[in-house]
């Protein structure tokens, strides 16, 4: 059975006053999972497309990133810095959790339902889904 590891730090995610969290140490952990053989590699919490090239460049491994959360670069600029897989995570659940919270205060707190009806697929169309 074919197995892809990808092989992931968290440095990013480190309060920014930590020792680890830097650019040289997550290169220093990309390389070593490369040289276990490591198929791929994920730097959730990196957003600087200049150090995402810089890594892009220093790691020969394809380079994942997560965008899940605000501040990340639009796809084509990760794709020109040379991400080969972007990560969504939790962010599309995040993302419908937060418009059911919308839809339940506007119902609540002003009787409308137009958060509930913007964008809502029709009955044909939900019956069509797969």
């Amino acid at each position: 059975m074919p197995l892809f590891v990808n092989a992931r730090t968290d440095v990013y995610f480190l309060p920014a006053q930590h020792a680890d969290r830097s650019f040289g140490e997550a290169a220093r952990r990309l390389e070593q999972y490369a040289a276990a053989g490591a198929d791929g590699v994920f730097v959730p919490g990196l957003v600087d497309t200049g150090e995402i090239a810089k890594l892009v460049a220093r790691v020969p491994l394809p380079v994942n990133v997560y965008a899940g959360y605000a501040g990340v670069p639009p796809i084509a600029e990760l794709a020109a810095a040379g991400v080969r897989r972007i990560s969504v995570g939790c962010g599309p659940l995040q993302g419908l959790l937060g418009q059911a919270e919308a839809m339940a205060r506007e119902l609540r707190h002003e009787g409308r339902y137009d958060a509930m009806l913007e964008g809502a697929l029709s009955a044909a169309s939900v019956d069509g889904l797969p």
